[in-house]
C-alpha cells in the first residue's frame, strides 16, 4: 500500500529541479506535479494546495517570494534572492 504524498513534499521535489533564480508560481508547480506524479496521485493537485505549500516554504526560509500576487495575478517565487 502506497503512502499518501503530501503536496509540500511534491512541490519541494519540483522546485529542486528549477534554477536558483528561475521564477515560478503555484500554477506552474501544480501543473508540473500533476504531469510528473500523475500515476501516484489519487486526484490532481489543486493550485490552492500548492499555494499554501509555497507560503509555508517562504515562512520557513526555503524559498523567496519575489512578487506578491493579487486577485488575478499569482505570486512569483525563486529558490534564492
Amino acid at each position: 500500500m502506497d503512502r499518501k504524498l503530501s503536496t509540500s513534499y511534491l512541490a519541494t521535489r519540483v522546485i529542486e529541479g528549477k534554477g536558483p533564480h528561475e521564477p515560478f508560481g503555484p500554477k506552474d508547480v501544480a501543473a508540473e506535479i500533476n504531469r510528473r506524479f500523475a500515476a501516484r496521485l489519487r486526484r490532481t493537485v489543486n493550485v490552492r494546495q500548492v499555494s499554501m505549500a509555497l507560503r509555508w516554504m517562504v515562512d520557513t526560509g526555503r524559498i523567496v517570494r519575489t512578487e506578491k500576487g493579487h486577485q488575478r495575478r499569482q505570486s512569483m517565487y525563486t529558490r534564492e534572492a
